[in-house]
């Protein structure tokens, strides 16, 4: 694949990979929100209480964490499209596991396998896109399908409320087969088997170190997600674990550097300065991203007393912000910059975050919805530019690993924003919760103007290099 390509729009193969990616995309993100939906279902179908039945969400958590790690290894060796076809597999044929499980150890183990599925989906997805469409396409695919993977969670609870409707908890991984089935088709006779594989020895000590590091990590905070029920041992518990993930982590990095190319996950790619400054950008915005989606309703509801009705409106109001603003990604990139245009998502994040720290703005469903919408746009703009910049000086050799490392920064921001709000929501010296969030939230926003700026440094880096050459 040309990554020099000077196509303006997809070609026609490019917009049926696109397709399949999508909707191999949509069902691990309907399923997580749909799910929670049919848990009170699922305890009366199996007679079981709802503390068991959490481990319906924490296996699949463990198992699609870990999978994350061996994903460079297995594009290796594999290749892409052979990757992103056992995902497909996989996450399919589990869903028709769970369908017909006839007990919860059956439904449990169906789970596990579904997030070895999603891992790889999750993960896949951006390395067959780069391969696919090239590097001059790339924000432009990824601001294509952002807009139905965005409207998949919102979606969810929908689509698992008219489901539980006219069937039970069932419906909801049969709902998953025929998709996956149009998915895996499309791969097959679309998708490009253009990467060269190259076998190489798996790396049994950096998965000992990686694997449980990023499932303590993931874990340890996802434990504080629950506000209502925070214990003092709870605390304890993810505060040891997390050092002993973080512990971890530190050795795998150690054990990368010393091992090279024959490490699990190569981390060569830090050596681009734009790809250093897209991550912290990236862990940033996906941390201010999850945080506020975790931290608004329950403040919204609990400190304002708003209705769900209202809640959710402003909360979409949000999600339209981030589509819109990512529909002008590529535009803004042409026109200003990649550097200019993250400082513009920047500065509409804070501006659309601080008149949340107003009490009378939320007299007015109007202004409120204006806030969000400006801060979803803003948070919209520098999510997708880090993840799309990212790639911007790799080689295709490296892409595999880029996005392993794309993927697993975003994870730990889905992680720290939830357990940030948590540690900001308990504070009650002299403000609120709400103001604590709030504050929390805008100089989090003011925080990516760092990583930003350093990528309009690096763009700047460049344009002379190229002057100078010509």
């Amino acid at each position: 694949m040309n990554f020099m390509s000077d196509q303006d729009t997809f070609s026609h193969e490019q917009r049926w990979v696109i397709v399949s990616l999508i909707l191999g995309a949509i069902m691990p993100l309907i399923d997580a929100t749909a799910l929670g939906v049919a848990i009170p279902n699922l305890a009366k179908s199996f007679e079981v209480n709802i503390s068991k039945l959490q481990w319906v969400s924490v296996l699949y958590t463990i198992t699609a964490t870990m999978t994350v790690t061996l994903c460079a290894w297995a594009t290796r060796r594999l290749g892409a499209k052979r990757l992103w076809l056992t995902g497909l597999f996989v996450f399919t044929a589990s869903s028709l596991i769970a369908a017909i499980s006839p007990n919860i150890n059956m439904l449990l183990l169906s789970r596990g396998l579904q997030g070895v599925g999603a891992g790889i989906i999750m993960t896949g997805m951006q390395t067959v896109l780069v391969l696919s469409v090239g590097k001059p396409l790339l924000k432009t695919a990824m601001a294509t399908m952002a807009v139905p993977t965005v409207l998949a969670p919102i979606a969810g609870p929908v689509v698992a409320g008219l489901l539980l409707h006219i069937g039970d908890w069932r419906w909801i991984f049969y709902i998953n087969i025929p998709i996956g089935l149009m998915a895996f088709y499309l791969a097959v006779i679309k998708l490009p088997d253009n990467q060269e594989r190259t076998p190489s020895k798996f790396d049994v000590g950096g998965f000992l170190f990686l694997a449980p590091a990023l499932t303590l990590l993931v874990l340890s905070l996802s434990s504080l997600s629950d506000i209502s029920t925070l214990k003092e041992n709870t605390w304890l518990t993810a505060a040891f674990s997390f050092t002993l993930g973080a512990l971890l982590l530190c050795v795998f990095l150690l054990h990368a550097r010393q091992v090279g190319e024959k490490s699990l996950i190569q981390i060569t790619s830090f050596r681009s300065y734009s790809f250093r400054s897209s991550m912290i950008l990236l862990l940033l915005s996906s941390t201010g991203f999850y945080a506020g989606m975790f931290g608004l309703p329950v403040l919204f509801i609990q400190e304002l007393g708003r209705s769900e009705w209202i809640v959710s409106l402003w909360i979409g109001a949000q999600g339209v912000g981030a589509l819109v603003s990512r529909s002008y990604l590529k535009k803004m990139c042409d026109r200003w910059g990649v550097g200019f245009t993250g400082i513009m998502g920047v500065l509409l994040s804070v501006v659309g975050t601080l008149p949340l720290l107003i009490p009378d703005l939320y007299n007015h469903c109007i202004l409120t919805s204006l806030s969000l919408l400006i801060r979803g746009a803003g948070i919209g703009l520098s999510t997708l530019l880090a993840m799309s910049h990212a790639f911007h000086e790799l080689t295709p050799q490296q892409t595999p690993d880029a996005s392993v490392l794309s993927r697993i920064f975003t994870l730990l921001g889905a992680s720290f924003g939830p357990a940030g709000i948590v540690i900001l929501y308990s504070l009650k010296w002299q403000f609120s919760s709400l103001e604590w969030v709030i504050s929390g939230l805008s100089l989090l926003a003011l925080a990516c103007i760092w990583p930003t700026l350093k990528l309009l440094k690096a763009e700047r880096r460049t344009t002379t290099r190229t002057v100078s050459s010509a």
